[in-house]
């Protein structure tokens, strides 16, 4: 039976591939963040990404983007073939069958392959370059934090439902130390409240809470974009590709694409700001006299209604700058 170094699939393959990616943009990334607010939103940082390629201020000749596609490229010849055609359950069969050394996955994985696997399984996370790095070493700033980290099984009360407050309360002991702790124990899964220490085999999945900002990586554009790049993957990571044949592929395709994602975004912006304007001029017509918790609300809804305008117009005014950009 061949063994392949690690198991791969569209779901599988992207937290190494980003991974690699994100750590050869760090310096990039910051560059580009005039607003220094270190860490935008997803969408804030696909608009920042998309004007700044198309005002010419990043291509793909940069050499971070080179040393991260050299690395995408070093990645994808470790996978199966084929696996950018491959879902989530194929890289587990791979790997729960002792068919691949490695996969990458969370600790909602965890518990199922330790019962399934015929072998022991051992943790360590995603290997990135250093910044003494001979040859990668000059685009990263060093280990990147992992803050961000969210979490999942959100619940919420239905407003109109009956017995509220008794739901309400469960919600409260489902959050509490104690049951979040038998949950992370009987599940394997990391805990979500503050405080509880994690199961011995959970533990090495706990986010880095001390480093630099991350890189941005190809999945972070938007939804035309990642679609043209994820259509054009195979000539990076197949045995047969190169980072030159990629580029090329989506060197002309990609602006188009960009552009398409930022127009659309503004349109939504523009419509959601309208949607909100009607909703605030009733708060404004109905709320009550001296009603101080109505007006504090207000107030906070007209001063994001504003911030939406001025960010939807800066947009709208940088996109028609870029059409002129060299």
């Amino acid at each position: 039976m061949k063994i392949i170094p690690i198991a791969g699939s569209r779901n599988n393959a992207e937290p190494i591939m980003d991974r690699l990616f994100a750590s050869q943009t760090q310096r990039l990334s910051q560059r580009m963040d005039f607003r220094r607010d270190l860490h935008p939103s997803e969408q804030q940082l696909a608009q920042r990404l998309g004007l700044a390629y198309l005002q010419g201020r990043w291509t793909l000749d940069d050499p971070a983007l080179t040393r991260a596609l050299e690395l995408n490229r070093e990645a994808g010849l470790n996978f199966q073939p084929g696996f950018t055609q491959l879902g989530r359950d194929d890289a587990a069969f791979y790997f729960v069958q002792g068919r691949a050394l490695m996969i990458a996955t969370g600790s909602w994985d965890s518990t199922s392959f330790r019962q399934q696997a015929g072998f022991e399984i051992g943790v360590f996370r995603i290997p990135a370059p250093s910044p003494d790095d001979p040859r990668y070493g000059a685009q990263l700033f060093g280990p990147a934090a992992e803050n961000d980290v969210g979490t999942g099984l959100s619940f919420g009360i239905p407003r109109a439902g009956a017995n509220v407050e008794r739901a309400l309360d469960f919600l409260r002991f489902l959050a509490s130390q104690p049951a979040n702790s038998k949950f992370s124990h009987r599940s394997g899964w990391l805990p979500s409240v503050e405080g509880v220490e994690p199961p011995a085999p959970v533990a090495p999945f706990l986010p880095v809470q001390t480093g630099y900002v991350d890189g941005f990586h190809l999945g972070q554009f938007g939804a035309d974009s990642r679609r043209l790049l994820r259509t054009e993957m195979g000539r990076l990571v197949s045995p047969g590709g190169s980072v030159d044949k990629f580029r090329e592929a989506i060197r002309a395709p990609l602006a188009v694409a960009i552009r398409d994602d930022l127009e659309r975004v503004r349109r939504d912006s523009v419509l959601n700001i309208s949607r909100q304007d009607v909703i605030l001029q009733s708060l404004l017509e109905t709320r009550a006299a001296h009603d101080q918790t109505a007006d504090q609300k207000t107030s906070q809804l007209i001063e994001a209604q504003n911030r939406n305008e001025a960010d939807t117009a800066w947009q709208a005014l940088q996109l028609r700058l870029s059409r002129n950009a060299p």
